[in-house]
């Protein structure tokens, strides 16, 4: 969905079966241009097998979503996937509120959330996560630089890495925030312990 302009796209109700066979591939978004993409209500299944490929967000420039209410299924397998930001742009804002997501992805180079390559803001409210990435470079969160930033606020998160690096994401500690909810991260075998803090007061700024 959308032209590989760019540009923004606002989806508010509808289900979505994608598959894709090719080099370079976007769900919803675009391949050169910014992507600004409001996701609302839509139950969304897709099975890529690409060189390079992105669910939603922008190939190879910046991506701004938020995504609420909304069921993604996802298989891919590539050299180089985000499933929800970008692989070549310098940013990727990613708000997500009641979202499921299932994912599985195989891709040496690849980031479930964020930009592969630039700065990442992720606020991920009341979603529940299950998340398998396995690949030399394979992420959960961000890209390969320490410009990330995430919030795991009243989710739900079962996450496993398989990697020759090691890591979940390039996050500082201090760039991470996980209130409420529950996480169970596993990198190479091995759970990864992060402080989880319960604040059960707490309010997003949407909190209707």
């Amino acid at each position: 969905s959308g032209s590989g302009l760019g540009g923004s796209i606002q989806v508010h109700r509808g289900e979505y079966n994608l598959k894709a066979n090719n080099e370079e591939c976007v769900g919803f978004g675009a391949i050169t241009g910014q992507a600004d993409i409001e996701l609302n209500y839509c139950h969304i299944e897709a099975d890529f097998i690409v060189g390079t490929g992105v669910l939603i967000g922008s190939l190879k420039n910046n991506a701004d979503m938020t995504i609420c209410q909304t069921s993604v299924y996802y298989y891919g397998f590539g050299k180089k996937l985000s499933v929800f930001g970008t692989v070549g742009g310098d940013k990727a804002t990613i708000n997500t509120k009641r979202i499921g997501a299932e994912i599985k992805v195989t891709a040496d180079d690849s980031t479930i959330f964020g930009a592969l390559n630039g700065r990442s803001e992720l606020n991920l409210v009341e979603s529940a996560l299950k998340l398998e990435n396995s690949g030399r470079n394979a992420l959960l969160f961000g890209g390969y630089g320490s410009d990330t930033v995430l919030d795991l606020i009243n989710s739900d998160t079962q996450a496993t890495v398989r990697s020759a690096i090691g890591k979940d994401t390039y996050a500082p500690d201090e760039n991470i925030r996980i209130v409420n909810g529950r996480r169970k991260i596993i990198v190479n075998e091995t759970e990864l312990e992060r402080p989880l803090i319960y604040d059960f007061g707490w309010k997003n700024d949407d909190s209707k």
